[in-house]
């Protein structure tokens, strides 16, 4: 095994360093340069050596800039650092450099030497741009997408009026035909009313699904301290027709104060809530929550006594646009728990479900604790 003293030899470690080196008089004339600036420049040994000045190897720029600045802040400083310059190398080879200049005590009087360290830049430079390129595209593309986010807000409210108007009128007419006895007596005529009745108030609950969706991608909530008691009486308010009609009986505790938005909240309660009634089994409707602390965020619980889901269609539910049944056996759009999830994720939480078929459902999720 060769000697440390052997294997770091000085003269080796000056000749190919992983920086350039050379020594000039204070003239700028070069009496000395290492391999890898050499290498760099593009320049045999001798070239640089045979009476060629610092000064060569600088753009007109650098040239005055050497003049009247470096040289004169060498004087009073005697050391000068980090001096982003560029070099000219053979066949007009730019190269991108930080110097670092230091002046020493010469033997020759009246003579001042300077010993410069040269750093290539080109790499980091070409990162830099690509950098600033990536940051403008992504600006360009961070602003596109504001304007998108507005235009899209802009489209489902006038979407929403646009498409629903014409609904009711469709509505509000077949209601007329019924009132005034102008539907031609018979099954089918009877049929295809009430399938023009089905199908165009499934379109306008459609409509009315989407643009909450809508609404809430990509959302950044208005967090507040937020009585989850209220939620729940607020979002009951929206079903009660559908859970007095159906006798459904909520056992709903003392809840804590999440940190959240209390619209989204709202709107994660009335779709769970109208999930159980859509769902029920031939029972009276139970629905109970409860919840449990973990960590830094509070686990509400919501178990019904429906119809249940199979376990293999768990991992579904939450999907968009997703139905494990037909609308005729059991109305609904597939978006009540795609929003419901997207609620839960824009608080930082997770949403689950565990079911049987029969045998209920239980969908429990975190929300932050108020601090």
């Amino acid at each position: 095994m060769k000697p440390i003293s052997n294997i770091e030899d000085t003269e080796e470690l000056y000749q190919n360093a992983p920086c350039g080196y050379l020594s000039i008089w204070s003239d700028g004339s070069i009496f000395n340069v290492n391999n890898t600036l050499l290498k760099w420049l593009g320049y045999q040994r001798e070239e640089v050596l045979s009476g060629r000045y610092f000064q060569d190897f600088l753009t007109i720029g650098g040239k005055l800039f050497f003049e009247s600045h470096l040289i004169p802040l060498l004087q009073m400083r005697s050391e000068v650092s980090e001096i982003n310059i560029e070099l000219k190398g053979k066949d007009s080879k730019k190269i991108p450099t930080l110097v670092n200049l230091k002046k020493i005590e010469s033997p020759l009087k009246n003579k001042e030497v300077f010993w410069i360290s040269v750093i290539n830049i080109a790499q980091r430079n070409l990162f830099e741009k690509e950098l600033i390129k990536a940051k403008k595209v992504a600006d360009e593309n961070s602003k596109r997408l504001i304007e998108l986010t507005q235009n899209l807000e802009k489209f489902a409210s006038t979407s929403t009026h646009g498409l629903q108007a014409p609904i009711h009128a469709i509505a509000d007419l077949i209601s007329l035909l019924e009132t005034n006895n102008l539907i031609k007596p018979g099954y089918e005529s009877q049929r295809i009313i009430s399938m023009m009745k089905t199908n165009s108030t499934r379109l306008d609950r459609m409509i009315l699904d989407l643009v909450d969706y809508s609404r809430i991608l990509d959302k950044e909530i208005c967090s507040e301290k937020v009585p989850l008691n209220d939620v729940c009486n607020k979002a009951l308010d929206f079903i009660d027709k559908e859970f007095s009609v159906n006798r459904a009986h909520f056992i709903i505790p003392e809840l804590p104060l999440v940190l959240g938005d209390p619209d989204q909240l709202e709107l994660l309660l009335y779709h769970i809530f109208k999930n159980a009634i859509n769902y029920r089994s031939e029972a009276v409707p139970v629905v109970k929550v409860t919840f449990t602390k973990k960590d830094k965020f509070y686990v509400i619980s919501i178990k019904d006594n429906g119809i249940g889901v199979e376990p293999e269609n768990l991992g579904r539910i939450f999907n968009f646009l997703e139905r494990l049944h037909t609308y005729e056996s059991i109305p609904g759009t597939g978006l009540g728990l795609a929003i419901c999830k997207k609620i839960v994720e824009n608080h930082g939480g997770v949403i689950r479900a565990d079911s049987a078929f029969g045998n209920g459902s239980l969908f429990y999720f975190t929300l932050p604790i108020e601090i």
